[in-house]
């Protein structure tokens, strides 16, 4: 028969794999979202990456809340002893603590990514060893090769670039068009 105190090991120390997991999970799943070959090849699949993530903003709240219960009956169950944590327990809590801070950071940065669009005058073209940018509206958007050679300076284009609110001056250029002037 198992006793209280290991039964209560035992569960926190299970908690604590499905807690890291559903954030290695969410992690691979944000990063995975991110690659636009993936939106290019098949856009369900993009979108589909997105769920574990979504159903997660459920169950990380219930799995930590159920942590903290069985991690505070263990060490009621103990508490006449000596409480040493062992090595393995100290860090799978790092661990579980740096993934929840690189998820959260990731979902912060992700929530201020803004997409714009409209049409701008082409003020400069810049050059940096292997990167390509355009800057409009003293906002420097990185392009490809191509792309910076079909520009032309002093000319109006319709543009859609995506920004991050955490760096207003840097942008990614994704679709360009030539305003015809008619």
């Amino acid at each position: 028969m198992i006793s209280n105190k290991n039964k209560y090991l035992i569960i926190r120390d299970n908690l604590f794999i499905a807690l890291l997991l559903t954030l290695m999970i969410d992690v691979t799943c944000l990063a995975l979202g991110q690659v636009q070959g993936i939106s290019d090849f098949n856009y369900t699949l993009h979108e589909l990456l997105y769920l574990p993530v979504n159903f997660s903003i459920f169950i990380i709240p219930i799995e930590l809340i159920m942590l903290i219960y069985y991690s505070s009956k263990y060490f009621m169950n103990i508490w006449k002893a000596t409480i040493i944590m062992d090595l393995r327990y100290k860090i799978k809590v790092s661990i579980c603590i740096i993934c929840m801070v690189f998820t959260i950071g990731l979902i912060y940065y992700q929530f201020n990514i803004v997409q714009t669009s409209g049409v701008y005058n082409i003020t400069n073209k810049i050059t940096d060893g292997n990167s390509t940018y355009i800057i409009v509206d003293n906002m420097k958007l990185k392009c490809t090769k191509n792309e910076y050679k079909l520009i032309n300076i002093n000319e109006e284009y319709l543009i859609d670039y995506n920004w991050n609110r955490l760096r207003p001056n840097v942008g990614k250029l994704h679709n360009t068009k030539k305003v015809n002037k008619e």
